[in-house]
């Protein structure tokens, strides 16, 4: 990690431990800030796997030899309403970042560290559209991944 990329990240843990509350963030990821006033989620699911080898055996069933750690996800699913003034570019600011392909420090409301997770995929869904077929509510979802506890 060279200083600028160390300066970057320190001034998002800085800024969500500074006064997660009062701005009312509920997660940061990277820049990407969820609050009720940008975009925020309703649901929070997390999947974690583990890998296992198999090793087979004669004239029995096989065993199994622990081999560490898997994946682990995390999908976060909210709603947008433009009369809120989030606007519908909300969305489209997550793609331009994940776009980059770089890990994101994840740091939760409360200021605790996650350590740097991955964008792997998108999802939107707008209906009840207004005026010059703007979106009036926009559903997403988006899936991130551990990465590690630093940017290699």
């Amino acid at each position: 990690m060279n200083f600028d990329e160390f300066v970057s990240d320190a001034s998002t843990v800085i800024t969500a431990v500074e006064a997660p509350f009062s701005a009312a963030v509920m997660m940061r990821l990277g820049k990407i800030k969820f609050s009720v006033s940008t975009r925020a989620y309703n649901s929070l699911s997390r999947s974690t796997s583990y890998r296992w080898g198999e090793i087979e055996t004669l004239n029995s069933v096989s065993d199994k030899q622990f081999l560490g750690g898997g994946e682990d996800d995390i999908t976060l699913a909210g709603v947008i309403y433009s009369h809120t003034g989030a606007g519908v570019t909300r969305v489209d600011e997550i793609r331009d970042i994940a776009g980059k392909g770089q890990p994101l420090l994840l740091v939760d409301g409360r200021g605790f560290i996650h350590g740097y997770w991955v964008i792997k995929s998108i999802s939107e869904s707008q209906t009840a559209f207004g005026f010059l077929g703007v979106a009036k509510k926009q559903e997403f979802s988006v899936q991130i991944s551990y990465y590690g506890s630093s940017p290699r």
